[in-house]
């Protein structure tokens, strides 16, 4: 490259309003499917209460569903560790 030359701003080619527009719809799709369902499961978990989350999460089938899901991801990592196994 000479040094006369400026690089190209063809990547730039669209206004910034259309620029702003696509980021603007970027930001809603991830509140939309990432944020808002993530904040209705937590005010879900938490409407009784710390105390209620508690004895919710020492029932039973509570416990026995997050060990089998520890149980899997354990078996996926050593597959990804050890692929032979």
């Amino acid at each position: 490259m000479s040094e006369g030359r400026r690089p190209s701003t063809a990547a730039l080619t669209e206004p910034a309003a259309v620029r702003a527009a696509i980021v603007a719809a970027a930001v809603l799709f991830l509140v939309g499917f990432l944020v808002l369902p993530l904040g209705i499961v937590l005010v879900e978990a938490f409407r009784k209460g710390l105390s209620g989350w508690f004895s919710a999460i020492s029932e039973a089938d509570t416990l026995a569903a997050i060990s089998l899901t520890s149980f899997c991801v354990g078996k996926q990592r050593k597959r990804r560790v050890f692929p032979d196994l």
